[in-house]
């Protein structure tokens, strides 16, 4: 994970149709050896009309590797998605219209069965 997300704008996307094959558990096991570097949130947070995606994305700052497990079928936020992949700064709302730009700093690793739904 290099220090210039803006430079190089890859996604990940682990996918198997089949459960019990370690996708999931392989990125839990890199947020445990690496806690200051990698974490793991809510498998929904890139999905449309979910109300906590910038609030989310504020508390990943200073890490360099993202996890998201076991997408449900539900269509994502690609809009969004483009955004966070470019590796420049999101506009986020903290509090009752004041605004924050978080600067993007992390490589997106998705985990599922399914085939994600754009």
């Amino acid at each position: 994970m290099i220090g210039d997300p803006e430079k190089y704008k890859p996604m990940y996307f682990l996918i198997g149709n089949k459960g019990n094959n370690g996708k999931t558990l392989s990125m839990n096991k890199l947020a445990d050896i690496m806690p200051n570097f990698c974490k793991k949130i809510d498998r929904l947070t890139f999905e449309e009309d979910n109300k906590k995606t910038l609030k989310i994305v504020i508390s990943v700052k200073g890490k360099r590797i993202i996890c998201l497990g076991e997408l449900s079928e539900k269509k994502i936020n690609i809009e969004l998605l483009k955004e966070y992949s470019d590796g420049k700064s999101i506009e986020v709302e903290i509090m009752y219209g004041t605004t924050e730009k978080s600067n993007i700093g992390s490589k997106l690793f998705f985990c599922s069965n399914p085939t994600p739904n754009f």
